[in-house]
């Protein structure tokens, strides 16, 4: 099997959005990332996409601190992105909505991720006002 080198295969890429502007996670911290789309068809119900990566943590070394900042907080911005041949193909796009952290024999983090639908589906929307009636 030929090495994700970006090549003659896609290197896989988890960036953070922190200030502004998008940082890889190192590979080697990365276990596993698994991402489920949305809806596929017209006629099925809307869903919202979810990726969920599993970072290894057992060296202790947090891949959520840049430079010295937790950026870890609900809504962090994330994105997994294939480069191949010197092209980078956005794979997914999501918001941090859930962690989990396995301090068992293998130490992990696992991170849930959902795409734009889940998140504009969590707001809150203001009611609207009601037109006042006319007398009769």
């Amino acid at each position: 099997m030929t090495a994700f080198d970006g090549i003659t295969s896609p290197a896989i890429a988890v960036q953070f959005l922190k200030s502004g502007t998008w940082t890889s996670v190192t590979t080697t911290d990365v276990i596993q990332i698994d991402i489920r789309r949305g809806r596929t068809r017209q006629n099925e119900r809307d869903q919202a996409g979810i990726s969920v990566i599993v970072f290894n943590n057992t060296s202790g070394s947090n891949p959520w601190v840049v430079s010295g900042t937790n950026i870890l907080r609900d809504g962090l911005q994330m994105r997994i992105v294939a480069t191949i041949g010197g092209t980078a193909y956005p794979l997914y796009y999501g918001f941090l909505e859930e962690t989990e952290v396995n301090q068992g024999e293998a130490p992990s983090v696992t991170m849930t991720f959902v795409d734009g639908i889940a998140y504009i589906a969590d707001a809150q929307a203001p009611a609207l006002a009601t037109a006042p009636q006319p007398a009769l």
